[in-house]
């Protein structure tokens, strides 16, 4: 057992054009930190980078974030911030949270982006490639 650090926000976490809403309690103000930690997972924003809402922008996520800077942990949504389960699986995406599409879900009476009949209908249409889930096991699992 042990404790992993967690970048978060990413990139563009410092601007507000084009971001779902969100607010802060109690107006608290989220600086930039860079560090050189190693860290094991990243958490993704609200907003969008160049018109694609972070948790699905394959760009950053998987050309950018794994393929050019060579990180090889997992990435997480921050609440509620995805908005197209195929699209943030497609682009990268590791865990979605809290999972749900809405608040019905968190209930048990809605529906989640990455629910069985959801990720099983993705598979089967070939919507998104299965081993695209190795690739989710192998970031959470390993690290």
């Amino acid at each position: 057992m042990g404790v992993q650090a967690s970048s978060k926000h990413s990139i563009g976490n410092e601007q507000e054009t084009q971001r779902s809403n969100t607010f802060l309690p109690n107006d608290t103000e989220i600086m930039g930190i860079s560090s050189n930690t190693n860290d094991r997972s990243l958490h993704e924003i609200y907003n969008r980078l160049n018109q694609t809402y972070s948790c699905e922008n394959l760009r950053f996520l998987d050309e950018i974030l794994r393929k050019e800077l060579g990180f090889k942990g997992y990435v997480i949504s921050d609440w509620f911030a995805v908005h197209s389960g195929r699209e943030a699986l497609r682009a990268g995406l590791d865990i979605n949270m809290p999972g749900a599409i809405d608040e019905a879900a968190i209930r048990g009476t809605g529906d989640s982006y990455w629910g069985p009949k959801n990720i099983t209908r993705m598979v089967e249409s070939a919507l998104v490639n299965e081993s695209r889930f190795d690739t989710m096991v192998h970031g959470i699992m390993l690290l």
